[in-house]
């Protein structure tokens, strides 16, 4: 019995909903930690929804020294002494990239902590779109229904 409820499940997980989840995640520390929890909760996520977007819309904002995952290079930054990330960078975000070609995540950068760190648009990876200002965003995904999540 438990098995075809196992089983039943995780075939119930896959299958189009009529409306798509909607989430937004608010991702404003620089914690590596806190990151690789966000991290698996997008595996995790993608994964039982069938990684499409009839079923799932998530959006990760990053603000504050989160922004540090999103940009092209650490290199000539205030994070740039961070060499664990700096060496794990470009593989991050290549899995973050490939989440957003699926048409599943949407990326979005507040344009105030950049400056805050005198960083401009141009440090920002081409995947994601700079907003300008990250609780906004987030304030603004909440009034369109989605799920407000932070880790």
């Amino acid at each position: 019995m438990l098995k075809k409820g196992i089983v039943a499940f995780m075939i119930a997980s896959t299958v189009a909903l009529a409306n798509p989840v909607k989430i937004v995640f608010d991702v404003h520390t620089g914690s590596d930690a806190k990151f690789q929890f966000i991290m698996n909760n997008l595996r995790n996520l993608t994964h039982n929804t069938g990684n499409n977007p009839k079923n799932l819309q998530l959006y990760l904002v990053f603000y504050g020294p989160a922004i540090k995952y999103m940009l092209n290079s650490l290199d000539n930054t205030p994070f740039a002494k961070d060499t664990k990330l700096a060496n794990n960078l470009m593989d991050i975000q290549m899995q973050l990239q490939a989440y957003q070609q699926e048409g599943v995540v949407h990326f979005r950068v507040c344009h105030e902590s950049l400056n805050a760190y005198h960083l401009s648009p141009k440090d920002v990876v081409s995947f994601a779109k700079v907003v300008p200002a990250g609780i906004l965003e987030i304030a603004k995904l909440e009034h369109e229904g989605y799920a407000y999540v932070r880790p």
